[in-house]
């Protein structure tokens, strides 16, 4: 139920079983490892993904992903209080945003204009007004400098098949993003935290004819910078090994089988732990700009804070085992006191002043005039045009 994310998976494995696919698709946890990721916290209260059918019958198989996101009727994303078993998800495209179903556009091609229109004239992007959008919450919009535009994406048709059995910037391998990932805490009960869960859809290939059609988005690629709109945005936390083969693995396959770690901090097991954030869009013509914030074209928006936790279960041997929670958050803007908001007063100053107001209050000064110090606040984490920020940790 809960995804892996490995970095460096064996081709063999890649190429005979649809269950390991490389980021930025969801791989499934294995029989024998040492360390695993949870599905529920560390006190087994809340979940950290979205909810599984518990029961067959009129909400579905048992085991499925159940609709948990709120009903969003233009993206289809079914009611999640529509049945208390659970409405299990027939696909990706329930709790995933693909491209907008306004595509493909009538393209004006006038100066200035870089939104795709999702067509191509003598292999140059058509482009469309952004005046044209009738509604930025309907899925995701592409930029014309999208490297995929003209290669792998060709023409979107009228009514285009997209999920599963789509090509192109439609199909598994297209414009798709967790529908839980830009979710923030007003969105549903501790929904800023939830992530998606792992499923692998079973089928004939007719139905499913790719690889990356049977399960979800696990993580931003970096092709993901040059989208458009509020659904872009949003944050992935998940464990990165190597493999899911071997380097998280016991050597063996019951329960006395062990994983031999030599002594030596140069023998440790090095597993990262990544956190992505994308908190704009790719919006203007051209590169040089720090695009919209929460890929709100409005401009209203001003600050989005991210929030994901991650539940690690590490089993030192068969009777012990070492379990922590890891929540990891970002923000547009930092709260905390930067330079820029002191007035005219200097420095030592300012502080003088804030340790008599605050008598336990002992701040450090270092690297002040580097914009790194303790008042400094930190840096602004959109990176410019729509870059992804990311943490890895080890």
């Amino acid at each position: 139920m809960v995804p892996l994310g490995p970095s460096n998976l064996s081709v063999d494995y890649v190429s005979q079983y649809d269950q390991f696919i490389d980021l930025p698709y969801q791989t499934g946890q294995v029989k024998g490892q040492f360390i695993n990721s949870r599905y529920k916290n560390i006190t087994s209260r809340l979940d950290l993904y979205g909810k599984i059918v518990q029961s067959g019958g009129t909400g579905g198989t048992a085991g499925y992903p159940a609709a948990t996101l709120p009903l969003d009727a233009t993206n289809g994303f079914p009611d999640p209080n529509g049945n208390p078993l659970g409405d299990a998800l027939s696909n990706y495209t329930e709790d995933e945003y693909t491209i907008s179903s306004e595509y493909p556009f009538a393209p004006s091609n006038s100066a200035g204009e870089f939104v795709w229109a999702g067509t191509l004239t003598a292999s140059v992007p058509d482009t469309v007004a952004t005046t044209a959008i009738s509604n930025w919450n309907d899925g995701i919009y592409v930029h014309k400098d999208h490297p995929f535009i003209g290669n792998s994406w060709c023409d979107i048709p009228v009514g285009p098949t997209v999920g599963p059995g789509g090509t192109g910037a439609a199909g598994p391998s297209g414009v798709r993003n967790s529908g839980y990932a830009p979710l923030v805490a007003s969105d549903i009960t501790s929904g800023s935290r939830k992530q998606k869960p792992y499923f692998y859809y079973p089928g004939s290939t007719s139905t499913f004819p790719y690889p990356e059609g049977r399960v979800g988005k696990l993580a931003f690629d970096e092709e993901d910078q040059y989208l458009l709109g509020p659904n872009s945005c949003g944050a992935y936390l998940f464990m990165s090994p190597p493999n899911n083969t071997g380097a998280i693995n016991v050597n063996g396959s019951n329960k006395l089988s062990v994983k031999t770690v030599q002594f030596g901090s140069e023998n440790s097991v090095t597993i990262p732990i990544v956190f992505q954030y994308r908190m704009t869009d790719y919006f203007g013509d051209g590169n040089s700009g720090i695009g919209n914030i929460g890929g709100d074209p409005t401009g209203t928006t001003n600050q989005v804070e991210y929030v994901k936790t991650i539940g690690i279960d590490i089993y030192s041997n068969t009777d012990e085992r070492f379990s922590f929670d890891l929540e990891v958050s970002a923000r547009y803007r930092s709260k905390s006191l930067q330079l820029q908001q002191v007035p005219s007063r200097d420095l030592e100053n300012v502080v003088d002043d804030l340790t008599k107001t605050v008598k336990f209050l002992s701040p450090r000064l270092t690297n002040v005039n580097g914009g790194r110090g303790p008042l400094s606040g930190g840096g602004n984490a959109s990176g410019g045009g729509g870059l992804l920020g990311g943490i890895v940790g080890e």
